[in-house]
Formats: structure tokens, C-alpha cells, sequence
């Protein structure tokens, strides 16, 4: 589909808009009818033109990423490794290891191999949201709880340690 500045899609509803009131100024009920469907189309083009997120989410199945959030307003870094259906978790000097079910190209539910309390055994679901040559924007939560939390994860170059 064409991507349409929407600067060039309202000048062109407003050049339209004008050219009815002069060409048929005599026909109100036509008028407003024509006004009706100009409104419709431009619109329907305005809509029909946003750029869709990119969603490249099978490159990111597998590798070394790097996850940075906020805690209590300290910035917690976790960095990780993605090969088939296993992920290695590196946290604070410590590793735990986690299934991975892929259920999409964006979507997985990860499951703790060694949980060490109830909290930790459940299972949480991702959602690759969009994505970039080097990056994914994501939304998780644990699985069946509507509740989610967004991040941004960082594919890292090569092996961080």
C-alpha cells in the first residue's frame, strides 16, 4: 500500500472540499452529500495509510539480548541468551535457566526450570510488539493474569562475558 504524507491527504480533501462549493453551489442536498462521501474516502485514506509497526520477530529467536528496567527507581540490567527452546538468565552474578514455547513468531511462554518458590513456577507470556534491526519492543505478564508490563530488549553484538 502507498504511503501518503498526511499534509498532501488534508490539502487534497481541502482542494476537494472547495472545488464542490464552487461547482455546485446552486445544489445543497448534493452538496452535502458529495461532502459526505469526500469525508468517507479521505478518512478511509488517512486511516488506510498509517505505517504498520515492523514485526521481524524470528530474528530474534535465538542469540544474546540485554533487558533494562526500573526497579524502585534503580535501573536493573539482565542480560541473556535465546537458543532454540532454552534461555539462560544472567542477573546480579547469578544464571537460571528457562523453557521457552514458542506459541507465534511473537509470542512465547517462558517456563523456570529450577523455580525456588510458587511465584517463580508460573508461567510467563510474551508478546513481541515491534521491532528494529537491533531491538524489540515487548509486553509480559504472567499467563492468564491481564495485567502486562512493557520493555525493550537489545540484541548484544556477541557474547557479553
Amino acid at each position: 500500500m502507498y504511503k501518503i504524507n498526511r499534509i498532501v491527504v488534508v490539502a487534497l480533501f481541502y482542494f476537494i472540499n472547495l472545488s464542490i462549493v464552487f461547482v455546485f453551489p446552486v445544489f445543497p442536498m448534493y452538496f452535502c452529500l458529495m461532502r459526505s462521501i469526500v469525508l468517507l474516502v479521505v478518512s478511509f485514506l488517512m486511516v488506510s495509510c498509517l505505517e504498520q509497526p515492523e514485526r521481524d520477530c524470528k530474528s530474534f529467536h535465538d542469540g544474546w539480548f540485554r533487558f533494562e528496567m526500573k526497579v524502585d527507581g534503580v535501573k536493573q540490567t539482565t542480560v541473556f541468551e535465546r537458543r532454540g527452546n532454552i534461555e539462560i538468565d544472567h542477573y546480579n552474578g547469578k544464571s537460571d535457566t528457562a523453557t521457552i514455547r514458542w506459541v507465534s513468531d511473537c509470542e512465547y511462554v517462558i517456563t523456570k526450570l529450577h523455580p525456588k518458590n510458587r511465584a517463580e513456577s508460573k508461567a510467563i507470556a510474551m508478546k513481541i510488539l515491534t521491532t528494529t534491526k537491533n531491538s524489540y519492543t515487548f509486553e509480559f505478564g504472567e499467563v492468564g493474569n491481564p495485567q502486562t508490563v512493557k520493555g525493550t530488549v537489545t540484541r548484544l553484538p556477541q557474547k557479553p562475558f
